[in-house]
């Protein structure tokens, strides 16, 4: 164990235990590998919801952080920061670069360049990831897809960049789960908050296709807006999907949702990593994946999950091919699926992402931040 060290988190929210999102879950266990390892850790956080921590200082970032930055980083040993928002030791990827996204939604960001006030905020932002990533000797993304994406978009070395997959927990109950046969009908799950994003009418369409063939099957879509969207609900009866969707509201634990299902869907459009991906996985649901996903990293094609070729195929109709092959699969070959699912999941705990990403951190003390 390392002692008298020190180490700065830089975060946008800081939780402990009951997480809202993946980037406050991400954090938390980097701050308990740097602690068991000897490190006192101070959180520079812009929202805090916790009040007070017996395990690390809680600072709220105020407007005189950015200006005495560089002089409050010169205290630690280790300065991490998220998304190249700060030029520190490391920086953590949990996202797209801003090019990357405008060249996927390039008629959308035309559109917002001249109408949206966000547009300003995060070229801004992007400007600035540019100039720290000049900075920043060593960065941690979740996937390959963001790693070819800052190399040609953030002009970064591939040698300052370590591919980590992110990491899942496997619940003691479900260690000792065998996977069922599969659902009469074929239950598919995904979540589609950003529902376009997500791939939510990839999904639509395709099981409008596939309802031509199966008339056993359903998708429960887990979403908000999207369930009460005047336009989305046209759609579906259009389609002729009444019977087949089913939308439920966002879940506070995912538990009882990933039992339901047989084969968790991600048709998504883009996506750094995607956590649900190794959620379902930890359930033993193998998954529907697109190839513009990042954990697409941790996928065998037809051994613990079904890839779909995005980059090259038509979406809609490489979807459907997909669920074709889900529906087909017999039951043995699907429990071998299944197995293979959870055994990728289980290969990949939270404490071994966040142990790699602490062995990568370690810098010499000549680096400059």
């Amino acid at each position: 164990m390392e002692n008298n060290l020190k180490a700065a988190v830089i975060a946008t929210e800081y939780n402990e235990g009951a997480f809202f999102g993946g980037g406050e879950k991400v954090n938390s266990y980097i701050i308990k590998e740097l602690i068991n390892r000897g490190y006192s850790v101070d959180v520079y956080t812009a929202v805090s919801y916790v009040k007070s921590s017996s395990l690390v200082n809680i600072f709220i970032r105020d407007k005189n952080f950015d200006d005495n930055y560089c002089n409050i980083i010169k205290n630690y040993d280790l300065v991490i920061s998220f998304n190249l928002e700060y030029p520190a030791n490391i920086s953590l990827a949990h996202n797209h670069s801003f090019a990357f996204q405008m060249k996927k939604n390039g008629l959308i960001h035309i559109f917002e360049r001249f109408f949206s006030k966000a547009y300003k905020k995060r070229l801004k932002k992007h400007k600035t990831a540019l100039i720290n990533a000049e900075k920043t000797p060593k960065i941690v993304v979740s996937s390959n897809i963001v790693k070819r994406d800052y190399i040609q978009n953030y002009n970064i070395s591939p040698d300052k960049i370590a591919v980590i997959p992110l990491g899942v927990e496997i619940s003691p109950e479900i260690s000792e789960f065998c996977p069922r046969a599969k659902s009469n009908p074929v239950i598919f799950g995904m979540c589609a908050r950003k529902f376009r994003n997500k791939g939510g009418y990839v999904s639509l369409f395709a099981a409008h296709k596939l309802k031509k063939l199966y008339d056993n099957f359903k998708i429960r879509i887990i979403t908000d807006k999207a369930s009460k969207n005047p336009f989305v609900i046209l759609l579906i009866r259009f389609l002729g999907l009444k019977n087949y969707i089913e939308f439920l509201p966002l879940q506070k634990d995912m538990s009882d949702f990933y039992r339901s299902i047989d084969f968790f869907l991600m048709p998504t459009l883009k996506d750094a990593f995607g956590l649900v991906v190794l959620e379902a996985m930890s359930f033993y649901k193998p998954v529907l994946i697109s190839s513009v996903c990042g954990a697409v990293d941790v996928i065998k094609n037809g051994i613990n999950g079904i890839t779909v070729d995005f980059d090259h195929d038509d979406k809609v109709n490489g979807f459907f091919d997909k669920m074709c092959m889900a529906m087909k699969l017999s039951e043995n070959d699907y429990k071998l699926m299944c197995n293979e699912a959870f055994k990728t999941a289980s290969d990949l705990p939270w404490d071994k992402f966040a142990c790699s990403f602490v062995d990568f951190a370690k810098v010499k003390c000549s680096d400059e931040v």
